[in-house]
């Protein structure tokens, strides 16, 4: 006698050809960390302000020149009869070269697309952006740091640019930002006075290079957030007071900075995987970055500059003798250093 057929069993589970739902209608992807400098999965107010990084659209040639100004500031009195014959002042130039194409890519079965019960190209054209808007944000961050690591520049006696400001916490033992047994930034109110420090520093140097107290940007290593817990004092005081919130992680202002959100990928190591102007090193033997200065742009002197040859383009292409799919976004642009003077890095060193 036929007992209870259970038709949706297979090896003993009795529940294994029902179909599984999807959880919300939606195909689950890895969460990434949010994009600092280009608009990303969170859209344009996941970018840095647009007074950050100098932006130039050029319509042929393959980089952008841009002049540096020096001269001899001093003014001096003037004896009636005295020819004046002109103080000196220098000239010198600079450029941003655009890089080729940057591409981010999928190819997908056709077949796949006839028995799926889902349409997968929202998820893919979401990665496609994604991997974009991080390889720019890994570049203008190197950029940054090179700018910061630049030596002043003299032309015939004159200052060009005083190069950049470094702040340089030396540990030789430290192995991260958040290396809190032998590093510089240890889990107390010593870690955080220690940071405390360098930011006061820093903010000191660009006061000597004369860069503006307006728009000053500091993009801090997330382990710095979570440090400044220690400095109750300072969060009730100084940083509620300009705009923080401990509640909310909020820090406000911070020694005149407008401190932004942590950046979840700051640089380590070599970087070989980059186009060699952007293979800046990132050890404990030249430094390892635990904050970024970004200063200067609202009044017309960017760290560092932007030069864009093509927007984004997103294509999709049905490739019928494959029977595949092709799925492309693609740019095309460059980032170089502008007004070293405007870039500043805290970094931990060997020495």
């Amino acid at each position: 006698m036929a007992g209870t057929e259970r038709f949706l069993e297979k090896s003993g589970d009795v529940y294994s050809l029902a179909l599984e739902n999807r959880f919300t209608d939606s195909i689950l992807t890895e969460l990434r960390a949010k994009t600092m400098f280009v608009p990303g999965m969170f859209g344009a107010e996941d970018a840095l302000p647009g007074q950050v990084i100098a932006e130039k659209t050029i319509n042929y040639g393959k980089s952008h020149r841009f002049e540096w100004f020096g001269a001899d500031y001093a003014a001096e009195e003037h004896t009636p009869g005295d020819e004046m014959i002109g103080q000196q002042f220098e000239f010198d130039k600079g450029t941003i070269t655009v890089d080729p194409f940057i591409v981010k890519h999928f190819v997908t079965a056709l077949e796949d697309y006839e028995i799926s019960h889902y349409n997968p190209d929202s998820s893919i054209s979401r990665a496609i952006g994604i991997g974009l808007a991080e390889e720019l944000d890994d570049r203008a961050v190197l950029t940054c740091i090179s700018a910061a690591r630049t030596a002043a520049l003299t032309k015939n006696g004159i200052t060009i640019h005083p190069g950049g400001n470094l702040v340089s916490r030396v540990d030789a033992s430290a192995t991260s930002v958040d290396d809190t047994s032998t590093g510089p930034y240890t889990d107390d109110s010593t870690g955080s006075g220690n940071i405390d420090d360098d930011v006061a520093e820093l903010a000191y140097k660009l006061d000597q290079d004369g860069v503006p107290d307006e728009g000053r940007y500091l993009v801090i290593h997330p382990w710095i957030r979570s440090l400044l817990r220690h400095e109750t004092t300072q969060f009730n005081r100084d940083f509620t007071g300009s705009g923080g919130d401990r509640n909310m992680r909020m820090i406000g202002q911070w020694h005149g900075f407008n401190v932004l959100n942590p950046y979840k990928r700051m640089p380590t190591g070599l970087n070989t995987d980059k186009p060699s102007k952007y293979q800046v090193d990132c050890t404990v033997a030249t430094g390892i970055p635990a904050a970024l200065a970004f200063c200067g742009a609202s009044t017309g002197q960017a760290a560092i500059g932007l030069v864009k040859a093509a927007e984004m383009r997103g294509y999709v292409e049905a490739q019928e003798t494959k029977n595949t799919i092709f799925h492309k976004g693609q740019l095309m642009c460059g980032f170089g250093v502008l007004h070293p003077q405007c870039a500043g890095l805290i970094q931990i060193t060997a020495a």
